[in-house]
């Protein structure tokens, strides 16, 4: 067997370099990844090379009470009576009747949980670069919501041509196209098809996106607060 000491410098095993420290600046996240964070408690990080991730399973139980207000309040139409004739008189006919009318507080709880992680987004993303880059935040809305909304917004506007029932008037079209369905609401009322009834909440959303993110930049927690109220 050939020794060791007798094979030449570049057959010998070399041990890659270890890496021993870390500078502070490469300990930074870049604002880039903050579009995915999640929130968590501990809010360590995961792996060398990535962001941060951040979870709150808090929200979650709170998303699924904000979800089963608005299924109640969809699926009773009309009063808890018409579907329990014999016991909505009763106190759990009652209880029925509380749930499925207070559903309309669901959405206000979505959009308070919206709100929250887009503020935390937006501020966590301004704390560690030093700046708030705007238009890639528009762009990562864009590409989330608008493909999705404007497909089911051409659907809704072809098949309105073949079945009466789902019709909808062009000018509520055009409003739901700039993303203004919640003042088409305010203008002519509830929207003249079921299909489209939800297009409103949308629209309050992609509103806050717009102005919201010049509202954060630039400021610190305090005076967000004052912004806000």
């Amino acid at each position: 067997r050939r020794s060791s000491r007798s094979r030449p410098p570049s057959a010998k095993r070399r041990r890659p370099p270890t890496l021993t420290h870390r500078s502070a600046g490469t300990d930074r996240a870049p604002a880039e990844f903050l579009a995915g964070a999640r929130f968590s408690v501990s809010g360590q990080e995961r792996g060398s090379g990535s962001a941060p991730r951040f979870y709150l399973p808090q929200l979650d139980v709170l998303r699924f009470f904000a979800f089963l207000a608005v299924f109640l309040q969809h699926a009773f139409q009309k009063t808890p009576a018409y579907y329990f004739p014999e016991t909505h008189r009763t106190l759990s006919g009652r209880a029925v009747s509380i749930l499925a009318w207070s559903g309309g507080y669901g959405v206000d709880l979505f959009f308070v949980l919206s709100a929250f992680l887009i503020t935390q987004l937006l501020m966590r993303e301004q704390e560690v670069s030093g700046t708030l880059d705007v238009r890639r935040f528009y762009l990562r809305r864009i590409l989330r919501i608008w493909p999705l909304y404007f497909a089911y917004l051409l659907f809704l506007a072809v098949i309105g041509i073949s079945i009466a029932q789902f019709h909808i008037a062009a000018k509520w079209l055009i409003l739901f196209a700039l993303l203004s369905g919640n003042i088409a609401n305010a203008l002519w009322g509830w929207t003249p098809t079921f299909i489209a009834s939800h297009l409103w909440s949308i629209a309050v959303e992609e509103q806050f996106y717009l102005l919201w993110p010049l509202v954060v930049r630039g400021r610190r927690a305090r005076s967000l607060v004052a912004a806000a109220l």
